[in-house]
């Protein structure tokens, strides 16, 4: 496109997707780093990020997790039974997590203030020099650099629309690229699970691993009445999974049953029996989950869930838990519509 990736300070890292045949590619300056999409020659803007930004983060990510150890390893020192412990831990969680957030917001907005770029416009009290005239003013080498940085992206920024109509043709390709950009702009990107009917459990099993939720799923498991998973690997994950949605079905069963009715293949009489039906259904391996499984599983695992997708808003499950003093970090899937010929599919998503 003519932008500048060209330029020697440049690095590019690519790795390819499976679909349609396209890559994302990577360009690396001093100062920022841009991501873009690439499909059938033709080059797409997602997202651009200054360097500094994706170290902190990195590291704010790398927080939140040590937290989520530490913050379990509390959990596990409460004797059971005793009360006031338990509300003395749940009372310095709070707190630790109120610390963490703070800090971490403060230093968002001190970094975003840095990257203000100082304009030509002048006030009233600029100094004349001797001759009368205004002196130069000295740019510093770093700002000179994010000026260009942003010349590139907004160059970038203009051939956007003109990419996206060149690739229209390729619908799952568009679709990824306008997902992997959403997801860019949260510090995520896009991890592909296979489309085995299973896409939905094992795409929220990746979500529980990148989160260190481990003992989130046990605790939720123990609650509901499930057997956690024997290993760690995402097959027994996944079908653990599997039996946590349809227990918490069967323990709400009026809550799902008007939406388990419009079912076109449920016919039972009884409403025991069509919940029933419904969930040993949900129980088999490969059997599609949807809208339903997530917010069953978001209920069970008392996290919100969020479902990025391209035909509206990012849909919520769990809001409740969003909605707390100290909301815990959501869940954070993909829904494709185009992805493959046999029709809609799940991914999850990892940090940059």
């Amino acid at each position: 496109m003519g932008t500048g990736l060209e330029d020697r300070d440049t690095k590019f890292f690519s790795g390819s997707e499976d679909a349609d045949q396209f890559s994302f590619v990577r360009f690396e300056s001093t100062d920022c780093s841009v991501v873009c999409c690439t499909s059938a020659g033709t080059t797409t803007l997602l997202c651009v990020r200054w360097t500094m930004e994706e170290e902190v983060l990195s590291r704010h990510r790398k927080e939140k997790k040590e937290l989520q150890a530490k913050i379990q390893s509390l959990k596990k020192s409460v004797p059971k039974g005793d009360r006031n412990r338990r509300n003395a831990v749940q009372q310095e969680i709070v707190a630790l997590e109120k610390q963490l957030a703070g800090r971490q917001a403060e230093e968002l907005n001190q970094l975003n203030a840095s990257f203000d770029i100082p304009t030509n416009s002048t006030s009233d009290l600029t100094p004349l020099n001797g001759s009368g005239e205004t002196p130069p003013s000295r740019v510093s080498k770093a700002a000179k650099r994010r000026k260009k940085a942003a010349a590139k992206a907004q160059s970038l920024s203009k051939a956007v629309e003109e990419s996206l109509a060149r690739d229209a043709s390729s619908t799952s390709a568009l679709e990824y690229c306008q997902l992997e950009r959403a997801l860019f702009e949260r510090g995520l990107t896009l991890h592909k699970v296979p489309s085995d009917g299973d896409c939905l459990f094992a795409s929220i099993a990746h979500q529980l691993d990148v989160l260190g939720l481990t003992e989130c799923l046990v605790e939720a498991c123990d609650k509901f009445g499930v057997t956690p998973p024997a290993a760690e690997d995402v097959k027994s994950i996944v079908r653990c999974l599997r039996m946590l949605a349809s227990s918490v079905i069967r323990h709400n069963g009026e809550d799902y049953l008007p939406f388990i009715c419009s079912e076109p293949d449920l016919t039972c009489d009884s409403t025991t029996a069509t919940i029933d039906l419904y969930c040993k259904k949900l129980e088999a391996p490969g059997t599609w989950g949807g809208q339903l499984e997530i917010q069953a599983l978001s209920t069970a695992l008392e996290r919100p869930i969020e479902v990025l997708h391209t035909a509206g808003p990012v849909i919520r499950s769990g809001e409740a838990f969003a909605a707390s003093s100290n909301p815990p970090a959501p869940l954070v899937i993909t829904y494709h519509y185009h992805a493959f010929s046999t029709g809609e599919h799940y991914n999850s998503s990892k940090p940059l």
